[in-house]
C-alpha cells in the first residue's frame, strides 16, 4: 500500500531559490557578462581616444613652431642653392672675378678655362683630398652629379689687393675653391703671379644657366650691331653669316671716345679684350675641339681663352667696321685664324672703309673662309 510524499513548505522554498539562481546565471552568462565585457572595451576605446586627442591638441599647438622650421630650413636651402647651384655658367664666374677685380684694385690679366668635366659626388670629394685628377664617374647624374672645371687666373697687383681679392671670394655667397697660387714680387713690391682656381655646382640641371636679370632701360640705336646697315660697304664673298655671331671684332675711328678695337665672345661683354691704339694691330684666334670647342684669342697682348657648346657647322666671327674719319685715322687689325677643329671658320666683315679697308685677315690655318 503507497504512502502519498507531500512537500514540506521548506522544501519549496529550497526548489523556488535554486531554480532563480539558475535562471540568475544563465541571464548572466548571456545577457549581463557580454554587456559587462562590451563596457570594458567601450571604456579601453575611448581612454585610447583621449589619448589619441591630447597628443592631436599637443600637435596643433606646435603647428607654428613646425611651420617656422620648415621656413627657416627653406632659407637653408636657398642659401645653399646660391652657395653651390645647380646650374654651371662660364659667364657668371667671369663677371664675378671682374667685378672682385674692380672692388679689390687687383689686375686681372687673362682668364683661362680647363674645361668641364662631370664627376660623381664620392669622385669629386677625392678630387679634392689629393685623389687622381682625372678620376670620372660614367654613372654620375642627377642629384650625385657635380660639374667641375679649373680655372687659371693672371694677375697683378699689390700684396693688401691680393688680400683684398680672395677675402670677397671668401665673403661671398657663391663658392669658389682656391687651390694654390703662385706669386713673385718685383724690387717695387708689385706681385705677379698665377692663381689656381675650382669652381663645381651640384645637380641634374647643371647646363640650364638661369641668366642675368637687368633692370635697365632700353638702348637706343639697333638691338644687333651686325646688321648690315643702309649703304654700308658688304666684304668677301662666299658663305654668308646667318644669325648672331659667336665672335665678334668692333672697329671704331681714332676719333671716338670708345677703344679702337674691341674683340670678344658674343654677346658676352665680360670676355672682351680691347686697344685703344692708333695703328694697325696683330691679333689672333685659335679654336679647337669638336662639338666642345675651346678658343683662345689675342689682342694688344691681351688674351682671353674659354670653351662652348656648338651643334652648328661653323664658327662666325662678325667683324663690324666703319670709314676713316681723317688721313690720321689709322685703327685697323690684322687677324690671324688657327682652326684644328672639323668645322668652318666664316669670318664676316660689315660696313668697312672701301678705300682704305680696316680689316684683313692674315695667316689662316685649317679651314677658314671670308663670307
Amino acid at each position: 500500500m503507497s504512502k502519498n510524499y507531500t512537500m514540506s513548505k521548506s522544501e519549496f522554498v529550497l526548489i523556488v531559490v535554486l531554480i532563480l539562481l539558475g535562471i540568475l546565471l544563465l541571464a548572466g552568462n548571456y545577457f549581463v557578462l557580454p554587456a559587462w565585457q562590451e563596457l570594458n572595451e567601450s571604456r579601453e576605446r575611448l581612454e585610447m581616444q583621449t589619448q589619441q586627442l591630447e597628443s592631436l591638441r599637443r600637435e596643433h599647438q606646435n603647428v607654428e613652431s613646425y611651420q617656422e622650421r620648415a621656413e627657416e630650413l627653406d632659407r637653408q636651402i636657398e642659401a645653399l642653392n646660391v652657395s653651390i647651384p645647380d646650374y654651371y655658367s662660364q659667364e657668371e664666374i667671369v663677371a664675378a672675378i671682374s667685378q672682385a677685380s674692380r672692388d679689390s684694385g687687383l689686375e686681372v690679366i687673362n682668364i683661362t678655362f680647363g674645361g668641364r668635366t662631370a664627376l660623381s659626388k664620392d669622385a669629386f670629394v677625392s678630387q679634392l683630398k689629393g685623389a687622381q685628377s682625372g678620376e670620372t664617374s660614367g654613372g654620375a647624374g642627377g642629384l650625385d652629379q657635380v660639374t667641375a672645371e679649373r680655372l687659371t687666373v693672371n694677375v697683378s697687383g699689390s700684396f693688401d689687393q691680393y688680400m683684398n681679392f680672395l677675402s670677397i671670394f671668401e665673403l661671398a655667397s657663391r663658392r669658389v675653391y682656391f687651390r694654390s697660387a703662385t706669386l713673385n714680387a718685383d724690387q717695387n713690391g708689385k706681385l705677379t703671379g698665377i692663381l689656381n682656381l675650382l669652381v663645381f655646382s651640384v645637380g641634374p640641371e647643371a647646363e640650364m644657366y638661369p641668366g642675368y636679370n637687368y633692370d635697365a632701360p632700353p638702348a637706343d640705336g639697333r638691338a644687333d650691331p651686325f646688321e648690315p646697315m643702309a649703304g654700308g660697304i658688304p666684304g668677301g664673298t662666299g658663305l654668308t653669316q646667318q644669325g648672331a655671331p659667336d665672335f665678334y671684332i668692333i672697329i671704331s675711328s681714332s676719333l671716338d671716345n670708345n677703344s679702337g678695337v674691341q674683340m670678344g665672345r658674343y654677346p658676352v661683354s665680360a670676355t672682351q679684350v680691347s686697344s685703344g691704339r692708333n695703328e694697325t694691330m696683330p691679333a689672333s684666334i685659335t679654336f679647337t675641339g669638336t662639338d666642345l670647342i675651346s678658343y683662345r684669342y689675342t689682342l694688344d697682348g691681351k688674351t682671353y681663352s674659354g670653351t662652348y657648346d656648338t651643334n652648328k657647322d661653323t664658327i662666325t666671327i662678325s667683324v663690324l667696321s666703319r670709314a676713316r674719319k681723317s688721313d690720321d685715322d689709322f685703327v685697323g687689325v690684322t687677324l690671324d685664324v688657327i682652326n684644328e677643329t672639323n668645322k668652318t671658320v666664316v669670318v664676316s666683315v660689315r660696313n668697312d672703309d672701301p678705300s682704305s679697308p680696316r680689316f684683313s685677315l692674315g695667316t689662316t690655318s685649317g679651314m677658314v673662309m671670308l663670307g
